[in-house]
């Protein structure tokens, strides 16, 4: 019962597996690759086309910052009682004025408005480079898993090999107990490895599409990840990968700009008590009267004392800036670790990969001298299937590494915030 159960198990988890990435796309299978995933991410994750809005109401601010200097019109009904005698008179003036100059007028809180709109662009381009690492890292991840499937079938034959075998020598008394009970712990990880593979992959196919922020169709066509496990991993300098950080992280640029925005904000609010200069129209027209009243003048206006609220909006904006310039310090800082520990990791594993290919070697020419002595009759398919897998296996426990050290070389690139 226990063998069938495994079997039945095998075949679900094999069909699931084949079919978990799927999705109608024009009666054909989609190949998606790495760099797809990501512009597929660009344009479905709901928190970019958040800030795309945000980016749309800042610029929106440039508009009401500028419009200070268009002119403005009025038009006034005023009805009044001038005496018993004449009844209800009323009053009809339209007024125009244009702003001359401000000494801290539109054009300042333009420059306040462009900062921030940069602000906001910026951001979109630090999630921006948030989602291309993690859809790159749990893509990686799920690819890796797809090809995991050959060793999931290699682990089914050998162990139902291995099992019957068990089976047999158990019904002759060929085995003592230890080593039957050995061999059903055996079977049983192997079922418990099958139970994890099967969630694993669906883990790792819900993460990506979470990143992507778009559901996969499985109800038609296979979705087969495509990436080439044979690129090679090229390495720069520490000190060259701390200068792209520098220059290219996004948060970095996007302090700065605030910085800057609160500077131009400081200025806005010194010259803020400063005198406006406007030209000033109006036409006026009385029901008792036949004849219009026309004005024209120049209108000036000083604030001389608004009780101290521009002086300490100032020292405000002034206080902001050099928390900016304090938190952007804190952010080189940071990228610095950040690119120092990706570094220093990426070295690590490199290592180790370059270790793990003389293990792959060895059990490559294990698999094939077995494979010579099993084709010769020298050892029995049991024992040969179980080299197999210990083949497939090793191929398998390479290529995780490979995978764990291109998603580092992305999280270096990352950290130094992915200069092209």
């Amino acid at each position: 019962m226990k063998k069938i159960f495994f079997n039945l198990f095998i075949l679900i988890a094999i069909l699931n597996v084949s079919y978990v990435y799927t999705a109608t796309y024009n009666n054909k299978n989609l190949n998606l690759t790495i760099d797809k995933a990501v512009e597929m991410a660009n344009k479905y994750n709901p928190s970019l086309k958040a800030l795309k809005f945000a980016i749309q109401a800042q610029k929106e601010n440039e508009k009401v910052a500028i419009s200070g200097y268009f002119p403005t019109v009025n038009l006034s009904e005023t009805p009044y009682l001038q005496n018993a005698q004449n009844g209800l008179q009323n009053k009809i003036a339209v007024e125009g004025r244009q702003l001359v100059y401000s000494f801290a007028g539109p054009l300042q809180q333009l420059k306040i408005a462009q900062k921030q709109t940069d602000v906001a662009k910026l951001s979109e381009e630090e999630r921006k480079d948030f989602l291309r690492y993690f859809v790159e890292a749990s893509f990686l991840q799920s690819w890796l898993l797809q090809r995991k499937n050959k060793l999931i079938k290699a682990l089914n034959f050998s162990a139902d090999e291995k099992i019957k075998k068990s089976e047999h020598q158990n019904k002759l008394d060929l085995l003592d107990r230890n080593t039957w009970l050995q061999d059903e712990a055996t079977f049983a990880n192997s079922l418990a490895n099958v139970y994890l593979y099967s969630d694993d992959l669906k883990n790792a196919q819900n993460q990506l599409e979470f990143y992507i922020g778009k559901q996969f169709d499985n109800k038609d066509k296979i979705i087969t990840l495509i990436w080439d496990s044979k690129q090679k991993i090229k390495v720069e300098s520490l000190e060259n990968y701390y200068q792209k950080a520098f220059k290219n992280r996004k948060d970095i640029q996007r302090k700065q700009k605030e910085t800057e925005a609160f500077k131009e904000t400081e200025y806005y609010y010194k010259k803020g008590n400063a005198p406006e200069l406007r030209v000033m129209g109006s036409v006026s027209k009385d029901s008792n009267s036949y004849y219009n009243n026309h004005q024209v003048g120049l209108y000036l206006t000083w604030n001389i004392f608004d009780g101290g609220t521009k002086h300490y909006e100032q020292h405000k904006a002034h206080a902001e800036m050099l928390k900016a310039l304090e938190e952007k310090e804190n952010l080189i800082n940071q990228a610095k670790y950040d690119v120092q520990k990706a570094y220093n990791d990426l070295a690590i594993l490199l290592k180790q990969l370059a270790a793990q290919n003389i293990q792959l070697t060895q059990a490559q020419n294990d698999y094939i001298f077995n494979k010579q002595k099993y084709e010769i009759g020298d050892i029995s398919k049991v024992d040969f299937e179980q080299v197999k897998y210990n083949w497939e296996n090793q191929k398998f426990i390479w290529l995780s590494l490979k995978i764990n050290t291109a998603i580092k070389e992305r999280e270096l690139q990352y950290a130094c915030g992915f200069p092209e």
